[in-house]
């Protein structure tokens, strides 16, 4: 030790150099660790501030203020009081959307009774079958009659004009009168003409201020202006089924809505209106297309009743998605519209929302696990200037949405010689094209087995202990 010392002493600018490198490599491997140190830091720190970034910025979908549109996305802060604000909102939108829901099922089924209580969904058995065909027609021949007090909107208060009978009877008794006590060669005939036509004029006038539409009121005459399906013929040999028996029962609500609509147009509670004032003149004739649209029924834009103005082709950029029954020439459903097995679920998406099918309607509605959808042809004599109060009507009985307005010219000197006489205003005849939906919610539970499978539904499940009564 004493030599090194010595050494050292000796030495010094070599010692000095020595401890210079020693601390040196101590400072070196120091600042070593603490820089990956630092490194580390840095980088747990960067980290850091993206994740605090990621959680300010999370990108969600919320609801548009326009129902219509698509889903918003927003970036937002994800945290407790975030997450339970959101939940808050979806909980009230579906609670609205709940809401919304049965106000719709119910001004849908608001004043829908069945033609016969305890009629379905089982329909029974012998006489009854019967029995509900005379109900059916009945029902049917009030919507064209004057409705009681109380429901002003369940009759239309038809009639037609004076008969050819009736008005040569009236006009020969008046020729008599005329030439009572003259002789033949001091009657001025000209004068009898005029004074003949003058009494032909006001005896169509008469009749028409006392109607409130031009419309056969007669079930069985072949221009009676109504749908009345085949199958309730007291003259078919063969009982209805229970697929008729419920199209007859669709047919008939879809047609007492459509009564309703024009009895509120026409104000047929207005004792002082009459065909001079309503805006619907004369209503020609209701054909309900058969079947489903999208399920087993064609749309109307392809198809219409014949004899109909507009009958004859497809709408313009519509074809027939596929092959549907003819009708029969007195309307309604045959039961061959029956047999097209498909189900409805095929117009709901992957997350049970609505698909809409173009190829069926401008809508694109038809028909799918919430609701059905039939399409009805409408001919009628109308105002022109006042159609637009009809259409209003229509959306407010019930969702009911015009697709497709056809009109025509209306030979008023033609009408005039059939009887017809409709004013100063200036008339057109519209065959319209409509479509009505129809809700599941208060539907099916009414529908027979046999009708569910056809449209796809699970058979019902009635509670224990209960069963369809009998028809009364």
């Amino acid at each position: 030790m004493t030599k090194l010392i010595a050494w050292a002493k000796a030495n010094p600018i070599i010692v000095v150099s020595v401890l210079v490198a020693l601390i040196s490599l101590a400072v070196c491997g120091y600042t070593w660790y603490a820089g990956r140190q630092l490194s580390a830091d840095i980088a747990d720190r960067a980290a850091r501030i993206s994740d605090i970034r990621r959680l300010l910025s999370v990108p969600v979908h919320v609801p548009p203020p326009n129902p219509d549109d698509p889903p918003r996305s927003v970036n937002i802060c994800i945290n407790e009081a975030a997450v339970q604000r959101l939940r808050n909102t979806y909980a009230k939108m579906n609670e609205e959307l709940t809401q919304i829901t049965q106000l719709m099922v119910q001004r849908n089924e608001r004043g829908k009774t069945i033609m016969q209580p305890g009629l379905f969904p089982n329909v029974p058995q012998g006489a009854t079958r019967t029995n509900i065909k005379y109900t059916y027609r009945a029902q049917l021949q009030a919507l064209m009659g004057r409705a009681p007090a109380d429901q002003p909107s369940l009759g239309l208060d038809a009639g037609l004009p004076p008969s050819t009978e009736t008005l040569t009877r009236i006009l020969e008794s008046r020729r008599r009168e005329m030439t009572r006590g003259t002789t033949a060669n001091v009657i001025d005939q000209t004068s009898i003409v005029r004074t003949l036509r003058e009494s032909l004029i006001a005896e169509l006038t008469s009749r028409a201020k006392a109607l409130h539409i031009y419309g056969q009121t007669s079930l069985d005459a072949p221009d009676f202006p109504l749908d009345v399906g085949a199958w309730s013929d007291p003259q078919r040999g063969q009982p209805a089924t229970p697929q008729e028996i419920w199209s007859g029962q669709m047919s008939l609500w879809i047609q007492q809505d459509l009564v309703d609509a024009i009895a509120r147009t026409n104000h047929v509670d207005d004792p002082d209106a009459n065909i001079f004032t309503v805006p619907v003149k004369r209503l020609l004739r209701i054909w309900i297309v058969p079947g489903y649209v999208g399920i087993n029924g064609q749309s109307g834009l392809t198809v219409s009743p014949p004899g109909m103005k507009s009958s004859g082709g497809s709408s313009p950029g519509y074809a027939a998605p596929e092959p549907a029954p003819t009708a029969p020439p007195s309307g309604g459903a045959p039961a061959a519209s029956f047999t097209t097995l498909s189900s409805a679920s095929s117009a709901l998406g992957p997350k049970g929302e609505v698909v809409s099918d173009f190829q069926f309607s401008p809508t694109g509605r038809v028909s799918n696990a919430l609701y059905d959808v039939k399409h009805v042809w409408v001919s009628a004599v109308v105002d022109v200037r006042q159609l637009p109060a009809f259409f209003d009507n229509l959306s407010r009985v019930n969702f009911m949405t015009v697709l497709l307005l056809q009109m025509h010219p209306v030979d008023e000197y033609d009408a005039l010689q059939q009887g017809f006489i409709y004013g100063t205003s200036d008339e057109v005849q519209v065959d319209m094209l409509i479509e009505t939906i129809w809700f599941r919610q208060w539907t099916a539970p009414l529908m027979p087995p046999e009708v569910r499978t056809v449209l796809g539904i699970a058979p019902a499940t009635p509670p224990p202990g209960t069963s369809a009564g009998p028809v009364q």
